[in-house]
């Protein structure tokens, strides 16, 4: 999943992209290694290489998370979820002749 694909699912489901603290509008999808800016959406709680959770039950669940580059407020999002919907809906193909020059 990218940063894109969140974006995508965002916007297609009709939030609003301003932060409720600061009314920013930059993002970046937060990893719980203390990395950001990275182009895939990790899980706050910490997962496998096959996308598994070390440890499940119901205090375990795998969120995606943003947030707000100006304040540091954070939104959580059902991980699976998203994944759902950006399997469902893949970005259409590019073609050859509506690449930019």
């Amino acid at each position: 999943m990218t940063f894109d694909d969140v974006v995508r699912f965002m916007t297609q489901k009709g939030f609003d992209l301003k932060c409720a603290c600061c009314q920013s509008d930059e993002w970046t999808l937060y990893r719980g290694d203390g990395e950001s800016n990275t182009p895939f959406a990790f899980s706050s709680v910490k997962l496998t290489p096959t996308g598994e959770p070390l440890a499940t039950g119901r205090f375990f669940y795998p969120v995606l998370v943003a947030e707000c580059v100006n304040c540091g407020f954070l939104r959580q999002y059902n991980y699976k979820r998203v994944q759902k919907w950006v399997d469902e809906n893949p970005y259409p193909p590019v073609k050859d002749n509506e690449l930019p020059a």
